[in-house]
């Protein structure tokens, strides 16, 4: 499959050759316009040499008026197809004002969110989609959470939350941009992904293992307590959490436990005080 940057290439020629043509085709119906009239006034019995000459060479004026209704035609359907938008409106032949927009939304540095492929089964208030499963819940849309969500085993002992963690007490939903880049999707309170939690219809209670990097730790220099520790707290379950990184290996396929890596290991959060 040809990259976003092949197809822009790509587009980006068809364009230029678009206006090139375009400019042609005006050239091409004035000349035809201009050999009509001749043609008009040669057969209208006129001795002018321009006229005869023109006569010479074409026979009917019907033949020329269409010819020059075919060039009118052609030229006003490219300057549509320049300044519409091309084939999709919207596209990267759009209007200047358009284009700059389109190719500022398609950047791959764009920190504008794009739609999930897959809708989700429920939306945190940013839009971030939530995926609901039987054993988890999965926050997010980017390909590290989705495929944490399709390849980790069940645990039957604990429901799944899949989301991007950190270790200064809030987690990180991971979003993609058009062009297909992460980004920066904002600061997730732990109190939202109970409510997402909480939101899954096959959730009924119990404990949590949180599929989250760094959620069971926290940085020294955060002033709050690890996300894992506020999930629980507002949940009023036990929390299992990574210290560090955790997640699959994408070419093992399916049915992974999930792996620590940089030293980190579960910890386990008790409630503590009153569930919200």
């Amino acid at each position: 499959m040809p990259s976003l940057g092949e197809v822009e290439s790509v587009l980006r020629t068809v364009r230029d050759q678009a206006s090139h043509a375009t400019a042609a085709l005006h050239t091409a119906a004035d000349l035809a316009t201009e050999a009509h009239a001749l043609l008009a006034t040669a057969l209208s019995g006129t001795d002018s040499p321009d006229a005869a000459q023109a006569a010479a060479s074409f026979t009917e004026a019907a033949d020329v008026t269409h010819l020059v209704a075919l060039l009118d035609a052609a030229r006003a359907s490219i300057e549509s197809y320049l300044t519409a938008g091309g084939p999709t409106a919207g596209g990267p032949t759009a209007t200047m004002g358009t284009r700059r927009r389109w190719h500022a939304r398609n950047h791959g540095q764009s920190p504008a969110g794009a739609p999930p492929k897959e809708p989700g089964d429920a939306a945190l208030p940013n839009g971030i989609p939530v995926y609901h499963r039987g054993h988890s819940t999965t926050i997010g849309y980017d390909l590290a959470t989705l495929s944490n969500r399709s390849m980790i085993a069940p645990d039957p002992e604990h429901h799944d939350v899949i989301v991007h963690g950190t270790d200064k007490g809030f987690f990180d939903p991971g979003a993609l941009n058009a062009a297909g880049a992460n980004i920066d999707s904002g600061a997730l309170h732990p109190n939202h992904v109970a409510d997402a939690v909480i939101g899954n219809p096959h959730y009924t209670g119990g404990p949590i293992r949180l599929i989250s990097c760094r959620s069971g730790s926290i940085a020294h220099n955060a002033s709050d307590v690890p996300a894992a520790q506020a999930l629980a707290n507002a949940l009023g379950v036990p929390v299992t959490a990574p210290t560090k990184k955790v997640g699959i290996l994408r070419f093992r396929g399916p049915n992974q436990n999930p792996l620590h890596s940089d030293g980190g290991c579960w910890r386990i959060f008790l409630p503590l005080g009153e569930a919200r």
